[in-house]
């Protein structure tokens, strides 16, 4: 008797007499006296295998194994695989035992390696995406694909599916957060037909100077009439009268015969007698009336003064005295103001800039008047001839 060699899928041990089959998951040689597990990726379906085979792709196996399982949805594997792989960002395999994902279409996002949802209002994706991208302010997501700019005249915050319409009396430029208001600005504006800019009104502007002109004119004349005194240029007799001559208009109105008093004159008569009545000449020379007045007099220096209020009375310019002239240069600042729905702040504006106007211009006037009488140049027009003149006694 002769040991016979156990056939291909079988086994014995030493001093056996018939050989066994392998199990399932294993395999053997002729003459083993062992069985072999199949590599994981490859499986033995039946007992007494004498060789394994490579699982599918889209399935996989542990070493010793006697099938082969499916991936799980989300997963994918290759032919002859021990484990399933998971489907990379932005791809998904819906059902199990997957051999290759499918990346998720524009549009959509991955779920879970299995699904692929709809991006949400607002947001967009590519192909292959793994979550959606919000549209920026001032650009909106259409079909979830683009974010496109808004148009002139709408604007579009963060995550936004749609351009929203400016307000009324508002503009944006194109691809705008927000939208900003034209009155805003220091004159009122409209949009205009775009909606992208705002447009003046340009009788605001119109409006706006008038303020300035009219609140200048009314703060040099009321400036004049707080202070009305006069530089003096000449004190003389002339004929049978006496002429003073102002270095800057006086604006005495024709009609009105103001009370007047000197001061600085360095003439004791002058500067003693305390009110003097005097009448107009021209917008440089007055006379002085009265007993007093008879007096010769003769200076070139001093000052004219007014007491408050007989200025805003007795001074003024086409028979109109001052105080008629600043309450219709008030009224008529109140009325470009208020009458033309000016904005406050312009309005502001325009009447600070004039009632700094006004007073560089009162300022100016007395000071050109004290370098006109050091210079003896008045511009005086002479409004007496007399055949002769007293000479003057002291």
């Amino acid at each position: 008797m002769t040991c016979e060699q156990c056939p291909n899928g079988t086994i014995s041990a030493a001093g056996r007499s018939e050989c066994q089959s392998c199990p399932s998951g294993t395999y053997s040689h002729p003459g083993s006296n062992n069985c072999s597990e199949c590599p994981a990726g490859t499986i033995s379906k039946v007992p007494g295998s004498t060789e394994c085979w490579q699982c599918a792709a889209g399935t996989f196996s542990s070493a010793g194994s006697s099938e082969c399982r499916n991936c799980p949805a989300g997963q994918f594997s290759e032919a002859g695989s021990r484990n399933c792989s998971e489907c990379p960002i932005g791809e998904i395999s819906k059902d199990p035992g997957s051999i290759a994902c499918e990346a998720c279409p524009a549009g959509t996002h991955e779920v879970d390696k299995q699904f692929c949802n709809l991006c949400q209002q607002g947001t967009i994706s590519v192909a292959g995406s793994g979550t959606c991208s919000p549209c920026d302010a001032g650009r909106f997501a259409k079909d979830a694909l683009t974010c496109e700019p808004c148009k002139g005249g709408t604007f579009a915050g963060p995550n936004s599916s749609s351009c929203e319409n400016c307000g009324l009396g508002e503009v944006s430029l194109p691809n705008s957060a927000t939208c900003r208001n034209c009155n805003d600005l220091l004159v009122r504006a409209v949009p205009d037909a775009t909606g992208q800019t705002c447009e003046v009104e340009a009788m605001d502007i119109v409006l706006g100077l008038i303020c300035w002109m009219t609140s200048a004119c009314f703060c040099f004349l009321f400036l004049t009439g707080c202070f009305g005194r006069f530089p003096i240029s000449d004190v003389s007799s002339q004929g049978d009268k006496v002429v003073i001559t102002t270095s800057i208009a006086h604006y005495f109105l024709k009609r009105a015969h103001p009370v007047v008093s000197f001061t600085g004159t360095g003439v004791p008569n002058l500067d003693s007698t305390s009110t003097w009545k005097v009448r107009t000449l021209s917008s440089y020379q007055i006379t002085l009336h009265g007993e007093q007045a008879s007096i010769p007099l003769d200076t070139s220096k001093g000052q004219i003064r007014l007491n408050f209020p007989h200025p805003f009375l007795c001074m003024g310019m086409w028979r109109c005295p001052l105080l008629g002239w600043c309450l219709f240069f008030a009224t008529a600042t109140v009325t470009a103001g208020v009458a033309g729905r000016l904005m406050f702040s312009l309005t502001a504006l325009a009447c600070g800039f004039g009632f700094c106007t006004g007073l560089l211009a009162f300022a100016f006037r007395r000071r050109q008047g004290f370098f006109r009488r050091r210079s003896g140049s008045f511009g005086v027009e002479e409004t007496i001839h007399s055949p002769k003149n007293i000479p003057i006694t002291s």
